[in-house]
């Protein structure tokens, strides 16, 4: 009787855990995966980028800095781990990776490991821009993917912490695609509209704007 009992309550405890990732979007924001499979393809950039990971994921210096860094968790053998940690492969939802993503950011602002590894953490979105971008750049893929990891890293070493401290992969994401393809866009629609004088004398910001208040900023000054 008492068997029949414990199975019942583990049946109504895992239905229970199912309705809750349900409710939550998916299922896979409740299963943190365990291993990752990087991007591959022809292209050489991304062979680079993954190359470079394969290297760096297990070498023992590397190691040693990390595990130095007081992050939440065990100890990591592999930064794989940091990136599933991070929220790699989960949805934007997952606020317990976006908050340990949230710590490597603060430190990437003054080390250019922290940067490698939210690079690598930001990798297949940023392949997924170029993917679309690249079919209008001249240069096709690489190139779209070469601006968009460039401003990434740019975005990544000067992301304000202080104004934005949630939905960090979503923003960066963002932010990447837009100084990469947007932002000189628009201030050549700009300079169309009100000449390139107005343009010359927009201040530079003490510190880098996001895309959405960048805009506004630029058409508040030539307004003025």
């Amino acid at each position: 009787m008492l068997l029949v009992v414990l199975l019942a309550v583990r049946r109504a405890v895992s239905a229970m855990r199912i309705i809750i990732c349900m409710t939550t979007k998916t299922a896979r924001t409740c299963t943190r995966p365990t291993t990752i499979i990087h991007p591959t393809g022809k292209s050489p950039t991304v062979r680079t980028l993954v190359q470079e990971w394969s290297a760096l994921s297990t070498a023992p210096s590397t190691l040693r800095r990390v595990n130095g860094w007081g992050l939440p968790g065990k100890r990591v053998a592999n930064l794989d781990e940091v990136l599933i940690r991070a929220g790699f492969g989960l949805e934007a939802t997952d606020s317990v990776g976006d908050q340990y993503l949230f710590k490597l950011v603060i430190r990437a602002a003054n080390d250019e490991l922290a940067t490698r590894i939210v690079l690598q953490r930001l990798l297949p979105p940023l392949i997924s821009i170029a993917a679309r971008r690249g079919k209008l750049a001249r240069g096709g893929f690489d190139e779209a993917l070469t601006d968009t990891v460039a401003q990434a890293w740019i975005q990544i070493r000067t992301y304000p912490i202080h104004k934005r401290p949630i939905k960090i992969a979503s923003n960066l994401v963002r932010d990447s695609e837009y100084f990469a393809f947007v932002r000189d866009s628009r201030l050549k629609q700009l300079a169309v509209a009100w000449g390139d004088d107005v343009i010359d004398v927009i201040p530079a910001p003490e510190t880098q704007p996001n895309s959405e208040e960048e805009l506004t900023i630029l058409l508040a000054e030539v307004e003025n």
